[in-house]
């Protein structure tokens, strides 16, 4: 099944988890992917049963207590995940159409290609990708119908809403999370503080990742911004690229009105930093440019905007 001779999947159904034992020949990386939305599911059965029960209750109960531990717990990044789960759906006839196109679409098998050619190109530690519904009350058009995030090394969560090609974007977007993945059970330890020119690389080697698999995926963030608004943002960016503060990183990363920095911004400079590094390097391969700190791959990729 895989152009890697010495990679054999072997699949291991455990209703209602989906387990992929990739064997390659000194170590074995096992795929765990996660039916989430099952337990949304009977979220919404005890919703309809109940429809003056407290909402907030039952979401904890069906949705958030039975997958916390595989999905999220001990994770680096568990406060995302935290925030993410925060708050109960409150759409439940949307919730329920969601739901209903998420079981016939054969997600998983989807997310387990990705998995694997992912891993092809560059192993990793033990992964599992929990899948659940987006909020249908919010519109996820600009993103392809899907949202993901990674709670820690090996916890991968992607959040789907069908909607227009959203069954051709998952694929990319699972490739750019476990390259997350990787990079932080393999490198996360060394980092005391994490700056914005560490954050718009981290993301520009997720993208750079995901396009080398699927470039002919052109992620929306990775062209959000003109030449010409991207030379006004790095003379922004570039003055503060030693920031810690996670609020301010996060409004170069993702726009900000007030500041006037358009949306995507720092995802769109990270990306062609990191793509200008490769351009300029052909001989380093995935591992080089993964393992290498955020300032080296800036110094040597000659980006100048």
């Amino acid at each position: 099944m895989s152009r890697n001779k010495t990679l054999i999947i072997c699949l291991i159904f455990i209703f209602p988890v989906l387990v992929i034992s990739s064997c390659r020949q000194e170590q074995e990386q096992v795929f765990t992917i996660v039916s989430g939305y099952e337990g949304m599911a009977a979220y919404v059965d005890a919703v309809n049963s109940d429809p003056d029960a407290d909402l907030d209750a039952l979401y904890q109960e069906y949705v958030v207590d039975p997958y916390w531990k595989e999905c999220a717990s001990g994770g680096e990044y568990k406060v995302i995940a935290k925030t993410a789960v925060a708050n109960p759906i409150k759409d439940i006839n949307g919730l329920t159409e969601n739901i209903k196109a998420i079981e016939d679409a054969n997600i998983e098998q989807i997310i387990e290609g990705a998995l694997r050619k992912s891993a092809d190109i560059l192993p990793g530690p033990d992964t599992t990708v929990c899948i659940f519904s987006s909020d249908p009350e919010i519109s996820w058009e600009r993103m392809h119908g899907v949202t993901s995030f990674t709670a820690g090394a090996g916890k991968i969560w992607v959040r789907l809403s069908p909607e227009k090609d959203w069954l051709d974007w998952i694929p990319y977007t699972i490739a750019h999370e476990y390259h997350h993945s990787v990079w932080t059970d393999q490198y996360f330890k060394w980092y005391k503080r994490s700056t914005l020119l560490d954050y718009l690389i981290f993301e520009g080697k997720a993208d750079s990742f995901a396009h080398l698999i699927y470039p002919d995926m052109i992620a929306p963030w990775t062209t959000a911004i003109s030449s010409y608004q991207e030379t006004r943002q790095w003379k922004k960016i570039s003055e503060d690229l030693e920031i810690t503060n996670l609020e301010k990183q996060r409004e170069y990363m993702f726009g900000s009105r007030s500041e006037s920095i358009p949306t995507w911004s720092g995802y769109t400079i990270g990306f062609h930093i990191v793509q200008k590094f490769i351009e300029n390097h052909p001989e380093a391969v995935i591992e080089d440019w993964t393992a290498m700190d955020a300032k080296e791959i800036y110094e040597a990729s000659g980006y100048d905007n």
